[in-house]
């Protein structure tokens, strides 16, 4: 059976669809657009296993601390040009942006120490970005 017919056959699309109704945020609309198709056994069972992780990270601590998230993208590209300035609420959805990373962080590294057994999704956050002390020079 070629890959188009599992595909259809198990409407790869319409769960893709479901999912991107949840995202948060217009970058996990552009994530489930570039979901793989796994053919591989190991790499499915390895995604399965971050999706019962996460699932139960949801349920252990009631959610994640999204609310305020905004795409700083553009803004963090403005930054790049030399003499180019940002608004001041750009500063602040930047701000906004570290603080919701710093939580994301801890969460998850505290449900990883409390029942280790997350370490799937914690070596997903343990490289998310936070400094506390831009924060603070941010406020």
């Amino acid at each position: 059976m070629q890959i188009k017919e599992t595909k259809a056959k198990l409407e790869f699309e319409r769960i893709v669809s479901r999912i991107k109704f949840h995202t948060f945020s217009d970058f996990g609309i552009e994530k489930c657009d570039a979901l793989e198709f796994y053919t591989d056994i190991e790499k499915l069972d390895t995604e399965l296993n971050k999706v019962v992780e996460m699932k139960e990270i949801l349920n252990l601590k009631g959610g994640l601390p999204l609310y305020g998230l905004t795409n700083i993208r553009t803004s963090i590209n403005k930054m790049k040009i030399e003499g180019y300035f940002i608004s001041s609420n750009e500063f602040l959805f930047i701000l906004e942006f570290l603080r919701i990373s710093r939580n994301i962080y801890k969460l998850i590294k505290d449900a990883n120490q409390e029942e280790n057994n997350f370490n799937l999704i914690y070596s997903l956050t343990k490289n998310l970005f936070y400094d506390k002390v831009l924060e603070h020079n941010i406020e």
